[in-house]
């Protein structure tokens, strides 16, 4: 699969803070004259509506930054590719939201930006924000307005039109079943005894604990006076890590209290508090988990058919020698 397939995938739509450049550096006048110069430069236009050597650079970085690839000239190249054909997908998805009157919530674009404030640290670290990163409120506005708006088309065509047949979900469950098993678990009370190199006072110990234990009413462990001798503590028994402990825990009822058991560390007593078997999960308890692995790949493909369809009907044409198209369809380059 090819980078720029990958990196397209579900990320069509980017959120307000990628739109809008949060993290950037101060940028020197040099920097900024160079910036101003690239807004200038046409290296597409979508239905007439250009795309910026600025934009395309910006995508670059930001898809570089994602990347865990090596920087080659080839890698560059088609981190190029990539970002032209993002930004062509994500302008045809912006008109075709206008054309049908899709567009966010007001309320939900105020939010966008008092988040982004907040994050950013307050009022005064926002201005500094749009200062460096050379925007005004209302440009910003407008871009979070798009970037929401492309969100809620994509919403539409692509994530509300996923179908996932059922029969391929319930043949993966059978394939994976042995993985969905949820584990025995089990947690008593636990009364540890120090041994201290004396086993026979330890054990004399013990007898004397349980008997306390059980002329309790609650027989509660958790009433006994610490001595030095032992600690009361709730633990969740394993069977590989505690062989004697599981074994007696698995005889006991729910709150069945123990005899004294030798295991390899010492005495102990226990209280059974939970046990719950191992068991099988249902296919309706992992669907929501199984769905999601055929999720991705169903949402690239969706995509891709959507990205088909709008290319089909729209006017894409490549401006210059420096961006050469990578859709074979109804692309033009300008000299």
């Amino acid at each position: 699969m090819s980078l720029s397939h990958r990196m397209r995938g579900a990320a069509l739509f980017l959120t307000v803070v990628l739109l809008t450049g949060v993290g950037c550096s101060a940028r020197t006048s040099s920097t900024q004259k160079a910036q101003e110069e690239s807004k200038k430069i046409v290296v597409a236009r979508v239905n007439s509506a250009p795309i910026t050597m600025d934009a395309v650079v910006i995508m670059m970085n930001r898809l570089a930054a994602r990347s865990q690839d090596g920087s080659t000239p080839e890698r560059t190249e088609e981190i190029r590719k990539a970002s032209l054909d993002r930004l062509i997908l994500q302008e045809l998805a912006w008109q075709q939201a206008r054309s049908r009157g899709i567009a966010p919530d007001p309320k939900n674009i105020d939010a966008s930006i008092a988040n982004l404030r907040m994050n950013l640290g307050g009022k005064k670290e926002y201005a500094e924000f749009l200062e460096k990163d050379g925007v005004t409120e209302k440009e910003l506005r407008a871009r979070v307005e798009r970037s929401l708006t492309v969100e809620l088309i994509f919403a539409r065509e692509v994530l509300d039109k996923i179908v996932i047949p059922e029969e391929d979900v319930r043949k993966e469950y059978q394939k994976e079943k042995a993985r969905y098993v949820l584990p025995e678990k089990i947690n008593v009370t636990d009364v540890a005894f120090f041994l201290k190199g004396d086993k026979k006072a330890a054990r004399k110990s013990a007898r004397e604990i349980l008997k306390m234990i059980t002329a309790d009413p609650g027989k509660d462990p958790w009433k006994l006076v610490l001595d030095g001798t032992f600690i009361v503590r709730t633990l969740e028994v394993r069977a590989d890590r505690d062989k004697e402990l599981h074994a007696a825990a698995k005889k006991l009822k729910l709150n069945g209290l123990s005899g004294i058991i030798n295991a390899s560390d010492g005495y102990h007593i226990i209280k059974l508090k939970q046990y719950e078997p191992s068991r099988q999960l249902t296919f309706d308890e992992v669907r929501p988990t199984l769905e999601q692995k055929f999720r991705v790949p169903e949402q690239d493909k969706r995509l891709a058919q959507w990205e088909q369809e709008m290319r089909a009907g729209a006017s894409i044409e490549m401006v210059g020698s420096a961006l050469k198209t990578s859709k074979a369809d109804k692309e033009t380059t300008t000299p």
